[in-house]
Protein backbone atom coordinates (compact mmCIF):
# COMPACT_ATOMS: atom_id res chain seq x y z
CA UNK A 1 0.00 0.00 0.00
CA UNK A 2 2.81 2.39 1.12
CA UNK A 3 4.87 1.86 -2.37
CA UNK A 4 1.42 3.38 -4.57
CA UNK A 5 1.71 6.50 -6.06
CA UNK A 6 -1.96 7.45 -5.55
CA UNK A 7 -3.98 6.40 -2.32
CA UNK A 8 -7.75 7.37 -2.57
CA UNK A 9 -9.54 8.46 1.00
CA UNK A 10 -11.58 5.45 -0.07
CA UNK A 11 -8.63 3.00 0.25
CA UNK A 12 -7.59 4.73 3.59
CA UNK A 13 -10.86 4.36 5.07
CA UNK A 14 -11.16 0.46 3.96
CA UNK A 15 -7.83 -0.09 5.50
CA UNK A 16 -9.10 1.80 8.52
CA UNK A 17 -12.59 -0.24 8.55
CA UNK A 18 -10.95 -3.84 8.08
CA UNK A 19 -7.65 -3.52 10.18
CA UNK A 20 -8.02 -0.72 12.67
CA UNK A 21 -7.77 -3.30 15.45
CA UNK A 22 -4.43 -4.21 14.04
CA UNK A 23 -3.25 -1.45 12.38
CA UNK A 24 -0.19 -1.26 14.96
CA UNK A 25 1.07 -4.61 14.79
CA UNK A 26 0.53 -3.93 10.72
CA UNK A 27 3.10 -0.70 11.44
CA UNK A 28 5.41 -2.60 13.50
CA UNK A 29 5.76 -5.66 10.87
CA UNK A 30 5.97 -3.30 8.12
CA UNK A 31 8.93 -1.60 9.96
CA UNK A 32 10.34 -5.03 11.18
CA UNK A 33 9.92 -6.61 7.54
CA UNK A 34 12.04 -3.12 5.95
CA UNK A 35 14.42 -3.39 8.34
CA UNK A 36 15.18 -7.16 7.60
CA UNK A 37 15.92 -6.44 3.80
CA UNK A 38 18.91 -4.09 5.06
CA UNK A 39 20.48 -7.44 6.94
CA UNK A 40 18.49 -6.75 10.58
CA UNK A 41 20.21 -2.96 10.65
CA UNK A 42 17.51 -0.52 9.44
CA UNK A 43 20.17 1.94 9.39
CA UNK A 44 22.66 0.10 7.22
CA UNK A 45 23.11 0.57 3.92
CA UNK A 46 23.88 -2.36 2.26
CA UNK A 47 20.03 -4.13 1.09
CA UNK A 48 20.31 -7.42 0.34
CA UNK A 49 20.79 -7.70 -3.59
CA UNK A 50 18.20 -6.33 -5.31
CA UNK A 51 15.61 -5.51 -2.90
CA UNK A 52 15.73 -1.81 -2.92
CA UNK A 53 16.86 0.94 -4.80
CA UNK A 54 17.07 3.34 -2.58
CA UNK A 55 19.52 3.44 0.41
CA UNK A 56 17.82 1.64 4.29
CA UNK A 57 17.52 5.14 6.00
CA UNK A 58 15.48 6.72 3.25
CA UNK A 59 13.26 3.98 2.85
CA UNK A 60 12.81 3.82 6.60
CA UNK A 61 12.19 7.19 6.73
CA UNK A 62 9.30 6.86 3.86
CA UNK A 63 7.38 4.04 5.42
CA UNK A 64 7.59 6.11 8.75
CA UNK A 65 6.32 9.37 6.72
CA UNK A 66 3.34 6.86 5.41
CA UNK A 67 2.79 5.87 8.51
CA UNK A 68 2.21 9.04 10.01
CA UNK A 69 0.16 10.06 7.44
CA UNK A 70 -2.42 7.11 7.76
CA UNK A 71 -2.86 7.87 11.49
CA UNK A 72 -3.38 11.48 11.03
CA UNK A 73 -5.82 10.77 8.31
CA UNK A 74 -7.42 8.79 11.20
CA UNK A 75 -8.07 11.12 13.14
CA UNK A 76 -8.84 13.53 11.03
CA UNK A 77 -10.95 12.18 8.70
CA UNK A 78 -11.74 8.54 9.55
CA UNK A 79 -13.40 8.54 13.18
CA UNK A 80 -14.50 12.03 12.02
CA UNK A 81 -16.57 11.81 8.99
CA UNK A 82 -17.30 7.75 8.08
CA UNK A 83 -20.29 6.00 9.86
CA UNK A 84 -19.39 2.20 10.78
CA UNK A 85 -22.34 1.37 12.12
CA UNK A 86 -24.78 0.28 9.59
CA UNK A 87 -27.46 3.22 9.16
CA UNK A 88 -30.43 1.04 8.10
CA UNK A 89 -30.66 -2.46 9.39
CA UNK A 90 -32.26 -5.72 7.47
CA UNK A 91 -35.82 -5.29 8.81
CA UNK A 92 -35.65 -1.73 7.86
CA UNK A 93 -34.58 -1.93 3.86
CA UNK A 94 -36.89 -4.48 4.11
CA UNK A 95 -39.95 -2.40 5.33
CA UNK A 96 -38.73 0.81 2.85
CA UNK A 97 -38.90 -1.23 0.05
CA UNK A 98 -41.81 -3.22 1.05
CA UNK A 99 -39.95 -6.84 0.30
CA UNK A 100 -39.42 -10.04 2.30
CA UNK A 101 -36.30 -11.69 3.15
CA UNK A 102 -34.42 -12.71 1.31
CA UNK A 103 -30.57 -12.91 -0.79
CA UNK A 104 -31.46 -9.49 -2.09
CA UNK A 105 -31.55 -7.63 0.99
CA UNK A 106 -28.13 -8.64 2.55
CA UNK A 107 -26.36 -7.14 -0.78
CA UNK A 108 -28.39 -4.09 -0.42
CA UNK A 109 -27.28 -3.97 3.10
CA UNK A 110 -23.77 -5.16 2.19
CA UNK A 111 -24.03 -2.44 -0.53
CA UNK A 112 -24.98 0.57 2.41
CA UNK A 113 -22.10 -0.21 4.28
CA UNK A 114 -19.29 -0.31 1.65
CA UNK A 115 -21.17 3.60 0.41
CA UNK A 116 -21.07 4.38 4.40
CA UNK A 117 -17.15 3.29 3.95
CA UNK A 118 -16.99 5.36 1.28
CA UNK A 119 -17.62 8.39 2.94
CA UNK A 120 -20.55 8.48 0.10
CA UNK A 121 -23.54 8.10 2.98
CA UNK A 122 -23.28 9.51 6.25
CA UNK A 123 -27.03 10.02 7.44
CA UNK A 124 -29.86 7.54 7.87
CA UNK A 125 -31.67 9.94 5.44
CA UNK A 126 -28.92 9.25 2.62
CA UNK A 127 -29.16 6.03 3.33
CA UNK A 128 -32.91 5.58 2.66
CA UNK A 129 -32.64 7.84 -0.79
CA UNK A 130 -29.44 5.15 -1.84
CA UNK A 131 -31.83 2.42 -1.35
CA UNK A 132 -34.76 3.81 -2.37
CA UNK A 133 -32.88 4.26 -6.27
CA UNK A 134 -32.17 0.08 -6.21
CA UNK A 135 -35.02 -1.15 -8.72
CA UNK A 136 -36.40 -3.78 -7.26
CA UNK A 137 -38.46 -6.10 -8.79
CA UNK A 138 -41.27 -8.06 -6.31
CA UNK A 139 -41.03 -11.87 -6.50
CA UNK A 140 -44.31 -13.03 -5.57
Amino acid sequence: MWKREKLTDKDKNFFWYKNKDIAVYIFIFSLGKLCSLFNGNCYNSTVKEGMLKNNSKSEIERLKKFIVYLQRYYFDVYKNEIVETPLLNGKEIMEILNLSSGRKIGEIKSKLLEYQISGLIKSKEEAIRFIRSFNIEKSD
